[in-house]
């Protein structure tokens, strides 16, 4: 029986078990983001390297958002976003992962309010225009440890009114004609 397994076993090494492994050098940004939070290749998230953010914060205009992909939520809160930037046709939201801010200088921090032994667990919004701090969001007010966050209609639109705030105070002209 040992040498069946053995041969099965070495089969499948030799022909090849056909999974398509992707090699860590052809791994991009977009796969990252969409694996930690599960969305989809598609999405409009560009994933920022320290390099990227600082060039962004210097006179760049858009949704920043930072957000720590080990908390256990920030999935489901991402999606959500996801598919409101997709009902206001929003192609460009820019990410910082949490786990790298140490990497960012103090003056970058002060920008972005962000003060020693800062901890999240839930994604904060940044409005950025001409690279500066119009605005901060936090999602802190949302207590989802004892809910059914997929069966509770007032969390998702509590939830969604809030994004809608989010894009509505950087894009309020997507905000005019989703109205009309």
């Amino acid at each position: 029986m040992r040498k069946l397994v053995f041969v099965v076993i070495s089969l499948l090494f030799i022909c090849g078990c056909g999974v398509d492994i992707q090699k860590a050098d052809k791994v991009t940004k977009e796969d990252i983001i969409s694996f930690e939070y599960s969305l989809p290749d598609d999405n409009p998230f560009d994933y920022l390297e320290k390099e990227e953010l600082e060039k962004f914060l210097d006179k760049s205009t858009g949704i920043l958002i930072i957000s720590n992909p080990d908390y256990e939520f920030s999935a489901y809160f991402i999606k959500q976003f996801n598919y409101l930037l997709e009902d206001y046709d929003i192609n460009e939201v820019y990410y910082y992962d949490f786990s790298k801010l140490k990497e960012l200088s103090v003056s970058i921090k002060d920008k972005l309010e962000i003060k020693e032994d800062y901890q999240i667990e839930k994604p904060e919004f940044y409005i950025i225009k001409d690279g500066k701090l119009v605005k901060k969001y936090d999602l802190e007010s949302f207590d989802i440890e004892d809910i059914d966050i997929d069966e509770n209609n007032e969390f998702e639109n509590n939830i969604n009114e809030v994004y809608t705030n989010i894009i509505c105070d950087l894009y309020k002209d997507k905000c005019d004609e989703k109205k009309n």
